[in-house]
């Protein structure tokens, strides 16, 4: 076989047929190991691969539709001296949770409300406690349930952050909550 053709039995290839054959010849040479190099790499590399679909399966066992979480949770301001913080509450938890108490070194008083409707009159009262059922939210917004804050200890200013502390079912939990105007 020469540079002039190519012979095989029952045919006669041109120099430039041949060169092509042998350029599509090398060519998928070339592919079948650069595949089989990435089969290599992927054999390699698996084990690494692995650790993250594991780290990323782990992320979502332990995401915030598994646990507690606070939404938007804000005091809106007025020149009152009674504010309402409002917001939602998340348990993504297998149990209901109990609200059972809001403190804050900023305020006098803190009550949970409840707003009810009584012989046609809508009305606030005070309740103990809040229960949030397991993998569901409670919205504390106007007109729903709250939290009222009463007498403050100094000037509250829009704007401002109010470290507040939430106990729901036994556990504390420290918000920084901002105050800003009405909802």
């Amino acid at each position: 076989m020469g540079l002039d053709g190519l012979n095989i039995p029952g045919r006669e290839y041109s120099a430039a047929k041949a060169c092509r054959h042998r350029i599509l010849h090398r060519h998928l040479e070339n592919t079948f190991l650069s595949e089989r190099g990435a089969e290599d790499v992927t054999m390699r590399r698996f084990p690494a691969f692995l650790g993250i679909v594991s780290g990323i399966l782990l992320l979502f066992a332990c995401s915030p539709q598994n646990t507690l979480r606070f939404e938007d949770m804000h005091i809106a301001y007025t020149p009152s001296p009674v504010l309402g913080m409002y917001g939602a509450i998340h348990n993504g938890t297998e149990n209901a949770l109990v609200l059972e108490s809001v403190r804050s070194d900023r305020f006098k008083r803190i009550e949970i409300h409840q707003t009810t409707t009584s012989e046609g009159r809508m009305r606030m009262e005070r309740i103990d406690t809040l229960t949030i059922p397991a993998r569901s939210a409670v919205e504390l917004a106007p007109g729903k349930a709250h939290i009222m804050l009463f007498e403050a200890t100094q000037p509250v200013k829009n704007g401002e952050i109010i470290p507040v502390t939430i106990t729901l079912s036994g556990t504390t939990h420290s918000l920084e909550v901002l105050v800003r105007g009405n909802p």
